[in-house]
């Protein structure tokens, strides 16, 4: 999925495509309307394919039409999913879709500004589908050219969401640019002030399949025991609000049960690049090549000038709901500051330590910090660097 500049927020969620509206300029927060609304659509997306998989379209439009109102003051919104027979619209308010079919055939849906809502199934586009907000004195087109904006599952700021397809010999039609049917989550989402992606909780990577695509299987899961809050989000037990809604957790049931792990957080580099705590990572100048990755771990690349930077320089691996640091031997060390002190401290090579929200990882001349909703460290256990 391409990201087109703006300032609205773009999800990309399995083979669904999200772009609801936030008007007005502000930077994008984790209080905005615009991210409440994406957050029940992402959770509808997930409820679909999981109620009908060979069909969530349909279900996704009966959820989202008794839904809406669980949230006050839902932004407008679009949503294509890609599904068996064919794209799968749903538009309220004032966004359009563009169906582009090559030889200057385009097609525009949408674009009502009165609260109306657009729910039809088209034929997949011979070239590009785009979902665009609409902006006073400006016509959403398809860009002719591919930018460099590509989001394959995540959530970034952006004025529009664009798929592109080919067409096999046979006349399926598979997403563009080399993409597989399956891919994994990737490494980079855009920065949301005070977010970190809460919208994922509960819920796993659905693969990713084209229009016409057979069903691919879903990735495997990490499971937790854990708090239900009264909204049925799940949460590290040692919390006292939820993660995804805010409400207080003595409206919890106070029975741990298991569910799907959320993601634990982000990890945002010095120079704003944002890595999604979901699964456990490698992270180095070359990780790509180490063992670590070769047993599946996700291995992030980071450039480094300084040569302080090892080729595989730290893990951060997700244990229940702790994230991990750990130093794989580094040649110049992995350091860590705790929030709210001034000191740093080395990591003993090999061996793991806990990370709280707030925390700072220095990996060669590069600084990290973990940033995240979730936990609090155990009674009892020493935070990082105590």
């Amino acid at each position: 999925m391409e990201v087109l500049p703006g300032a609205h927020v773009i999800a990309r969620t399995g083979s669904a495509i999200i772009v609801v509206a936030h008007p007005g300029g502000a930077p994008v927060t984790a209080d905005s309307p615009a991210m409440h609304t994406l957050a029940l659509l992402r959770g509808l997306v997930y409820e679909a394919a999981e109620e009908e998989p060979g069909a969530p379209w349909q279900t996704f439009a009966r959820l989202v039409g008794g839904r809406l109102s669980e949230i006050d003051n839902p932004s407008e919104f679009g949503v294509a999913l890609a599904t068996e027979s064919g794209l799968g619209v749903h538009l309220s308010g004032a966004l359009t879709l563009v169906a582009d079919n090559g030889a200057g055939v385009v097609e525009r849906i949408g674009g009502q500004g009165d609260g109306s809502a657009v729910n039809r199934v088209l034929a997949v586009p011979r070239v590009a589908a785009g979902i665009f907000v609409d902006e006073p004195g400006t016509e959403p087109a398809v860009p002719a050219i591919r930018g460099v904006g590509d989001l394959v599952d995540g959530v970034a700021v952006g004025g529009g969401a664009v798929i592109r397809f080919v067409f096999e010999p046979g006349g399926a039609a598979t997403l563009s640019a080399g993409e597989a049917e399956e891919l994994p989550p990737p490494a980079v989402s855009a920065r949301i002030d005070g977010a970190a992606d809460s919208t994922l909780a509960e819920r796993a990577p659905l693969p990713i399949r084209a229009a016409g695509a057979g069903t691919a299987s879903t990735p495997g899961r990490s499971r937790v025991r854990g708090y239900y809050c009264a909204r049925h989000h799940l949460n590290d037990p040692r919390v006292s609000f939820c993660s995804v809604c805010g409400i207080r957790m003595d409206q919890r049931t106070g029975i741990l049960q298991e569910g799907v792990r959320p993601p634990l957080g982000l990890l945002v580099v010095d120079d704003g690049f944002t890595i999604v705590l979901d699964t456990d990572c490698v992270i180095g100048r070359d990780p790509e090549r180490s063992d670590a990755a070769r047993q599946g771990m996700r291995s992030i690349r980071l450039s480094d000038n300084s040569g302080g930077m090892s080729r595989a320089h730290v893990e951060i691996r997700l244990h229940e709901w702790d994230v991990l640091v750990i130093d794989r031997e580094s040649t110049n060390g992995t350091f860590v500051r705790a929030p709210g002190t001034f000191d740093w401290f080395r990591l003993l090579p090999g061996q793991p330590a806990i990370l709280a929200p707030g925390s700072e990882v220095a990996v060669g001349r590069r600084l990290i910090i973990f940033d995240s909703p979730h936990g609090r460290l155990p009674v009892g256990r020493p935070p990082l660097g105590g």
